[in-house]
């Protein structure tokens, strides 16, 4: 009951002077335990311990827990122990999958100041929130990245706000010279059947805009030529749409279809 809640935790803090008798892997237990009053009892204890009592990753693990007392301990953690944080990635961004919002937001302010590498900054972007997709957007935007890496790792994930996500950098960032570099990840996004569905359909209707450049049509014309005998009823539509602009406005290109001009005939 919550009565003999309150005993047990009225005793434990009599007892301050003996908390140090708990070895850190103990109390790292009684921190992740399903029962509300382990992790109750952890909160007060974990107070009197060293950060670097635990490890990167168990820092990582109590941002996330339900008891704000633990996870602004393990804030203070990262705060002040920047090196360590560097030295474990990318196990460090763990405490960004996390359902408590406080935790993301701390999460996002702590990092901005990183130089992160691709695959470090793909573990932030592969996450289901919003705000962590947006932070990983932003650091995108002021880093260099190897983006065929980036989006190839990306688009395989099977959560559609992904698969947006991929394409909404490609959307908003990419100039035509850079959708260029990008023929082989268009080449195996494009060669899934059935998968990566929403990144594959943006990712078409994205290349249709982009016509008008000869060169992203000579690639089109390409792609085209590779995967017409394997496509989909879906995507057929796309394909004949674009390869009727590139056979009337670039003939010189090589498309597997030819335009085939229909006799005309009175209706009588």
């Amino acid at each position: 009951s919550d009565d003999v809640k309150a005993n047990v935790v009225a005793t434990v803090k009599k007892m301050k002077a003996s908390y140090g008798a708990i070895e850190p892997d103990q109390l790292y237990r009684m921190l992740i335990a399903k029962s509300k009053l382990a992790v109750t009892l952890g909160g007060l204890i974990l107070s009197n311990y060293k950060a670097t009592d635990f490890s990167v990753v168990q820092w990582a693990r109590m941002a996330k827990n339900e008891n704000k007392t633990v996870r602004v301990w393990a804030y203070d953690a990262y705060m002040n122990n920047v090196e360590l944080v560097k030295e474990a990635m990318p196990k460090s961004l763990m405490i960004f999958d996390s359902a408590w919002e406080d935790t993301r937001v701390f999460a996002s302010g702590y990092f901005e100041s990183f130089e992160m590498n691709t695959d470090e900054i793909i573990v932030i972007a592969d996450s289901n929130y919003a705000d962590v997709q947006a932070f990983a957007k932003k650091m995108i935007g002021k880093g260099d990245y190897d983006m065929e890496v980036m989006l190839t790792k990306l688009s395989q994930h099977p959560a559609l706000s992904i698969q947006k996500f991929v394409t909404d950098l490609m959307l908003a960032e990419m100039s035509d010279e850079q959708l260029l570099k990008m023929e082989r990840f268009f080449n195996t996004l494009l060669h899934s059947v059935n998968q990566n569905r929403v990144a594959k359909t943006r990712t078409m209707m994205l290349l249709k805009k982009r016509l008008e450049n000869q060169e992203i049509a000579k690639m089109i014309g390409r792609l085209a030529t590779h995967h017409s005998a394997t496509m989909v009823w879906a995507d057929k539509e796309v394909y004949v749409e674009m390869m009727a602009f590139i056979a009337e406005h670039y003939a010189q290109i090589e498309l597997p279809l030819s335009m085939v001009e229909v006799e005309k005939r009175e209706v009588v």
